[in-house]
């Protein structure tokens, strides 16, 4: 199976290794407006059981998302779906500010009832986009909005915080399709990382080295090892094997291949290997995973 087919999977928070687990527990809604310094980073890549909705309104930054890297200035939207990877490095040499709203799938509900699937599913998928500075004081009246209902407890503020996430998320999209598409200007050693990321990404299942990707983006490997974890925040094992897991995840769930069957198509060639790096991740077997598959709900 190709990996351009892939889909993500949404695993219980238990599940997560220590070091990908969310930052703020959230389960249902949040919004937060936080300044960083300048050379702030993550301590670690991470993803989320929810949706996060980025709006930068001062500074600059560099996300990078599954295998792609972004720059971000002000003014920009970044929606991050669930279970993508991702990292966030601020370079601006003055302070940035940012407006982050973390849902859950439930959120949605509403908008499922009075939309089509598909215009849910093109509303929150990954993406980024540029709001223009006539636009910036609507679209941030919306998250104040949010962040004042966010503080009330009556009645009517889980319904209103919902509405107000709705609007934004349906201009967001329509501002989308208006929007030319920019492409970004990496240089040399960020579009190569970017490359070599998206091969492991859609060619998971083959045995990849490190002599191999460092060669395909004309590199040495001991400068594309230090280059690709500097970009990424990780080592080209690391996430090479993060995506194989995924992967082995999202097949182990469809109860369709053996646990042995379901390593070698996506890339282990060790069972004993993938069962000790599938455990190191999610916390249990490959087979203790598929049985409580029936047990619980996997968005």
């Amino acid at each position: 199976m190709s990996g351009k087919g892939r889909r993500s999977v949404c695993i219980p928070e238990k599940e997560l290794p220590d070091k990908w687990k969310d930052d703020g527990g959230i389960r249902d809604f949040s919004i937060t407006r936080k300044r960083r310094e300048s050379g702030f980073f993550m301590a670690e890549p991470h993803y989320h059981t929810f949706y996060e909705l980025f709006y930068l309104a001062a500074g600059n930054c560099r996300m990078f998302i599954d295998h792609s890297i972004y720059y971000i200035v002000p003014g920009d939207v970044v929606l991050i779906e669930p279970r993508r990877l991702h990292q966030t490095t601020y370079e601006s040499e003055a302070v940035t500010e940012r407006i982050a709203v973390s849902f859950s799938d439930e959120r949605l509900k509403q908008m499922r009832i009075q939309c089509s699937e598909e215009g849910v599913r093109q509303a929150v998928s990954t993406f980024k986009t540029a709001v223009r500075p006539e636009n910036a004081p609507y679209v941030e009246s919306l998250f104040q909005k949010m962040e004042t209902e966010d503080r009330r407890s009556d009645p009517y503020a889980e319904m209103l915080k919902t509405n107000y996430l709705t609007e934004l998320l349906v201009f967001l999209e329509r501002n989308r399709r208006q929007e030319p598409t920019i492409h970004q200007q990496l240089n040399e050693a960020e579009a190569a990382v970017q490359e070599a990321a998206g091969y492991m990404y859609y060619h998971y299942n083959e045995p990849l080295t490190l002599d191999e990707l460092a060669g395909m983006v004309h590199m040495s490997p001991t400068y594309f090892s230090k280059k690709f974890r500097k970009v990424t925040g990780f080592g080209y094992k690391e996430y090479l094997t993060h995506i194989r897991i995924e992967e082995a995840a999202r097949r182990l769930l469809e109860g369709k291949s053996s646990v042995t069957e379901v390593a070698v198509a996506c890339g282990f060639s060790d069972g004993n290997y993938f069962g000790d790096a599938f455990r190191k991740a999610k916390g249990v077997s490959p087979n203790q995973y598929r049985k409580k598959a029936g047990h619980q709900t996997f968005g």
